[in-house]
């Protein structure tokens, strides 16, 4: 059979109700259990009639089966393969800007989103022979963009995305003149109304609707129905039921915080000195590095710590100075920003109360941060510059999103505390908050926390049972208010990396041994401090955002609403007014504030 003759009799059952049996969730997870199960959840809080939803479904459930008269090439299945590998969408959790990626972002395992944001495009770029894949294009056709995105969601539960890609390959012409039916069916099933978009459509494309009709000169005739207050309340609520709260009657899924797992990275970063400019040629480089590797020997004579238990090596090529005190691993590099050569120490991770062991003494890390960075720095002239704070939370909170999106929330409202530390400016320029954003959408984000405050009030809870690394999915969140494809729109004040858990057992490991772990994936990322002037402040720093990190538990642990309010740091605050601000923040941590004045710059 000719593969355009397999479109008809799929075509004729769309007309027709099906009457689909009854579900049952404790039965073995068959592949018909698993799609049918699917199904349901694309079509959440829909408000069509029985009717019209049993047609819907009559008109995509059979899919599979309509994709089983097709042979799998394997030659796409090793070019799919291989463009992963090339392009390293494997691991990725970008999912583009296109529409079908927009659309899969929210319903589909973000490696799978990604694979299929860049084999359409990147193949009819590449082929004449496929120049089908130009009937693909969906610019202002969201009805399209919706049948296509379920049938990918729906294949890909019960294929391999390297098969489901071979398969619509395969089939070509035949799968567009499917859709083309299928989206005349689905029209003439809807005629004389307009609930399509609003009602059916999968919420993540529900979000891409959202982000680009109103911007589209096509708005009002094919989202009419997608800003109204109603649908955007429906796409906030699946949001958040989707990626932060879950209804079980558990009295807790996700795991109890602990604050004594807290790992703590620090960024100790550094002006040149006054009179070398702002860069610094190789010439300096070598020479602050050896002057940098003197004053470490000069150090450990001082403390009569053992040359045995320590090492350092001077790397000229690398332009590095890794050293060893005892378990505490350093090292010395040069990074860069604007026109300034940044010189940089990195430690590896800790945990607050650790002590340097020697043959015959203790240290704590306060006065190792002392002897073998600050005061070292001081000497050399070097100026601080921005100390941003690595915490690594994969054993103290584990996977619980909620946990996450209630700290950035934290971090929002507390935007202020970047004057309090002189950093307002290098945030307006490198590290935009919402406020401080003109293409942020403050009202999809208050949106979010209207949906997240209902649900609680409800009765949800924080999911659980997950992954560390899809802790990252609250940035699917975060993509409602504001762009973060782009590397440099990326959210900053609170930095989730969009790989976060990768590599993490490897880099769990090394921290165990008590090494520097470079460009860490485990790691969320405070970027609105200065580097610590000393080993007792970057301790207290730690200590606080302890502290705030154990008031954010207990606020969950309570069920506490969020709320939002958008301050501008670039509005100067009086410093009287600040130092007022940050006791009684300080206060709210349950610290004594006098003990940590020394913080503030102002």
């Amino acid at each position: 059979m000719h593969p355009l003759n397999l479109v008809q009799p799929v075509a004729q059952s769309f007309s027709t109700p099906v009457s689909q049996p009854h579900i049952n969730s404790q039965a073995h997870a068959t592949p018909d259990w698993l799609l049918k199960t699917r199904l349901e959840q694309l079509l959440f809080d829909s408000d069509l009639s029985q009717e019209c939803l049993e047609s819907f479904k009559a008109a995509i459930y059979n899919i599979d089966e309509w994709f089983n008269g097709f042979q799998v090439n394997e030659q796409d299945k090793k070019e799919f393969t291989r463009e992963l590998v090339d392009y390293e969408y494997g691991n990725s959790f970008q999912t583009g800007s296109g529409i079908i990626n927009a659309a899969l972002a929210s319903s589909v395992k973000p490696k799978y989103a990604a694979i299929f944001s860049v084999f359409i495009p990147k193949y009819k770029e590449k082929s004449i022979e496929l120049s089908w894949c130009e009937k693909w294009t969906l610019s202002r056709k969201p009805v399209r963009a919706s049948i296509i995105a379920i049938d990918i969601i729906l294949l890909l539960t019960l294929y391999k995305p390297d098969e489901v890609y071979a398969k619509v390959m395969s089939a070509k012409e035949a799968y567009v003149s499917l859709v083309s039916v299928k989206t005349e069916e689905l029209e003439s099933i809807f005629v004389g109304t307009q609930p399509f978009i609003s009602t059916i459509m999968p919420m993540g494309i529900l979000c891409w609707a959202d982000q680009c009709c109103p911007n589209s000169h096509a708005a009002d005739s094919i989202c009419p129905t997608v800003v109204s207050h109603t649908n955007k309340s429906l796409l906030y609520r699946h949001m958040i039921r989707t990626h932060l709260l879950s209804n079980s009657t558990q009295q807790r899924s996700y795991q109890t915080f602990d604050p004594i797992l807290i790992r703590c990275g620090e960024e100790f970063e550094y002006y040149p000195p006054l009179d070398k400019g702002n860069s610094l040629n190789d010439d300096e480089e070598l020479e602050i590095l050896r002057l940098w590797q003197a004053a470490i020997k000069s150090k450990l004579r001082q403390l009569n710590i053992p040359e045995n238990e320590c090492s350092i090596c001077l790397n000229e090529k690398e332009r590095t100075v890794t050293y060893n005190i005892g378990s505490w691993q350093a090292r010395l590099f040069f990074d860069g920003w604007s026109n300034f050569t940044l010189p940089e120490v990195n430690v590896s991770p800790y945990r607050l109360g650790e002590m340097i062991t020697f043959t015959d003494k203790k240290l704590p890390l306060e006065d190792i941060f002392n002897h073998f960075i600050t005061a070292i720095a001081k000497e050399l002239g070097l100026r601080p510059s921005s100390g941003h704070k690595h915490i690594d939370l994969t054993q103290a909170v584990g996977y619980n999103p909620e946990f996450f999106f209630r700290f950035l929330i934290a971090i929002e409202n507390t935007s202020w505390l970047t004057q309090c530390f002189k950093t307002a400016e290098y945030s307006d320029k490198t590290r935009k908050y919402l406020a401080l954003n003109p293409d942020a959408k403050l009202d999809a984000l208050q949106g979010l926390l209207n949906s997240f405050n209902e649900l609680l009030l409800a009765g949800y809870k924080g999911k659980g049972n997950g992954k560390f690394s899809d802790n990252k999915n609250i940035l699917q969140l975060l993509e409602l208010v504001i762009n973060i494809i782009e590397m440099d729109s990326k959210y900053r004040p609170l930095e989730i990396p969009t790989n976060l858990g990768k590599n993490c057992e490897e880099q769990l490991s090394k921290a165990d041994k008590g090494l520097v772990v470079t460009h860490p994936t485990v790691t969320v990322e405070l970027r609105f401090f200065n580097t610590a002037r000393t080993g007792r402040e970057a301790i207290k720093i730690s200590k606080l955002i302890r502290a705030w990190l154990t008031k954010i538990a207990q606020e969950q642990e309570n069920a506490t609403p969020l709320h939002y309010q958008a301050i501008n740091p670039m509005v100067p605050i009086a410093h009287e007014k600040l130092k007022l601000m940050f006791e009684e923040f300080v206060e709210s941590l349950g610290l004594e504030p006098e003990e940590y004045r020394e913080l503030l710059w102002i």
